[in-house]
């Protein structure tokens, strides 16, 4: 055989175990992402049971309380308002009771989105090095699709402009971070340097319901809470 030939005999086999070698790498990343996405599922759900789970223990804990039986009674509704909202609208508790459970409830959707992300990522990267970009581009839109920035809490402001609050803790200005503390909702906006302090916006007291807000510190508003707008 001459030399030349030999090395396109070489070369073409190269090719073939280079391809083969590359399905065989998609295949594993593909069900290293179904995996991820069903893990995904499950995270949500046990995240979703353990939030009632407390609301339901919360709601033990009052009745067995010291509190006069008429304050029981009150706040033993309110409890019962915000599971109800929950189940029927995923609307998250915001009372001081609850606060803590909701905390928990979010950090544990997004280290489940976490894990998902990076199994896109990993994904996308394969696909970006083998140069199919068209399958990339369907993939992340999958990502966006089953990974979007998620909302928690929608608030309506008495000027008829709306305040969105997301998992991540920023608002609709990304700059701006949001947290409970006892009855409110802090807003900050993050430092201009990594030294930097946060430097504190506004403070939202939370109403007894859970369902209106006011400030009582920064700039003067009222709010309610409400479904996001459709867009």
């Amino acid at each position: 055989m001459r030399y030349d030939s030999f090395l396109l005999v070489v070369l073409f086999s190269l090719t073939v175990v280079s391809f083969v070698g590359a399905d065989d790498k998609r295949e594993a990343i593909l069900k290293d992402v179904e995996k991820a996405k069903s893990t995904h599922a499950e995270a949500r759900k046990a995240a979703d049971e353990k939030l009632v789970k407390a609301m339901d223990s919360e709601m033990e804990a009052v009745r067995k309380s010291s509190l006069k039986a008429e304050q029981r009674l009150k706040v033993i509704g309110i409890l019962e308002k915000e599971k109800e909202l929950f189940e029927k609208s995923g609307w998250v508790p915001v009372t001081e009771r609850l606060q803590k459970a909701t905390t928990d409830h979010i950090k544990s959707l997004n280290q489940a989105d976490k894990a998902l992300d990076g199994a896109y990522d990993k994904l996308l990267t394969f696909l970006l090095a083998i140069k199919d970009t068209d399958a990339a581009k369907k993939v992340n839109d999958e990502r966006k699709t089953l990974l979007p920035r998620r909302l928690v809490i929608c608030l309506e402001l008495d000027d008829g402009t709306y305040w969105s609050l997301y998992s991540d803790e920023t608002t609709i200005n990304t700059k701006q971070r949001w947290r409970f503390a006892k009855n409110e909702i802090i807003f900050e906006f993050l430092p201009d340097t990594p030294k930097g302090k946060p430097t504190f916006d506004i403070a939202m007291v939370i109403a007894e319901d859970g369902q209106s807000f006011h400030c009582v510190r920064g700039r003067k508003y009222t709010a309610k809470r409400v479904d996001a707008p459709k867009k």
